[in-house]
Order: structure tokens, then sequence, then C-alpha cells
């Protein structure tokens, strides 16, 4: 079965959070993980020297991710299987980040009426009113 890739410029602005702060989630550590071993193993040190620059970049943005861009698209070129890992790993990253919080305020039901939904995910708030009017 073949999986569409994700794009990897795409898969680099998901990374990112990961290289950035404490708060990555495990997928985009893993991702980064990823990607930086790859490259690494099979490029010159020019690039080494643009990981570590990235990795000591308090202020870092997609900006400075697009010198690494042209080389991971060589590597997802190459080898279709790491492209399908990673590209899964993005989507479960994806998937993970739309489904984390789910919010649901200011509903109001009259009379018998209901307020009818579906919440998945991690977290959900709900808030809101029942008015029962009296005729």
């Amino acid at each position: 079965m073949s999986l569409e890739l994700l794009a990897a410029e795409k898969l680099l602005e998901m990374a990112l959070s990961a290289i950035v702060g404490d708060a990555a989630s495990e997928g985009a550590k893993l991702l980064w993980q990823k990607i930086k071993d790859r490259l690494l193993q099979n490029h010159q040190p020019v690039i080494e020297a643009e990981i570590v620059e990235l990795e000591q970049n308090q202020n870092l943005t997609q900006e400075n991710l697009k010198p690494l861009k042209p080389f991971l698209e060589v590597e997802m070129l190459k080898d279709r299987l790491f492209a399908e890992e990673i590209s899964k790993l993005g989507r479960e990253i994806a998937n993970a980040i739309s489904s984390d919080t789910i919010e649901m305020k200011g509903f109001v039901a009259k009379d018998n009426a209901a307020v009818v939904g579906k919440a998945e995910g991690t977290q959900q708030f709900f808030g809101g009113t029942h008015n029962h009017e009296k005729k």
C-alpha cells in the first residue's frame, strides 16, 4: 500500500516545535530525530553545521529551516520507505494536534430541545445552559 507523502517543508515545520520548545510532543521529537539522523548520515559537514545552528537558535522560525529542505527532499526521493515513515509520523502529529482540544461554549437548549454532538480527543470542555420555558 502506497502512502501519500507529505512535503519536506511541511515535515520540517512539524519538527520545528521539537527543536524550539520543551512543550514539543513526543511525535515531533521523534520526527525531528529521524530527519536529523538521516541528514547527518548522508551529507556533508555543511548540513551538520546547519543542524547545530538550528538547535542552538532560540528565535528559530520556519525561514531558518529552508536550507534543510532540499536535502530532505533528496532523501525522500532516494528512499521511499523513509519518506513514507516520516510522512506517517507527520500525519499522526497533525491528527493529534487537531484532536487535542475541543471546546464547545454558549449553546442553549430551550423547552424540550437538546443539544447533540460528538466530541473526540484527549480533552473536552462543555458549557451551556438549558432554559425550560413554561407556557
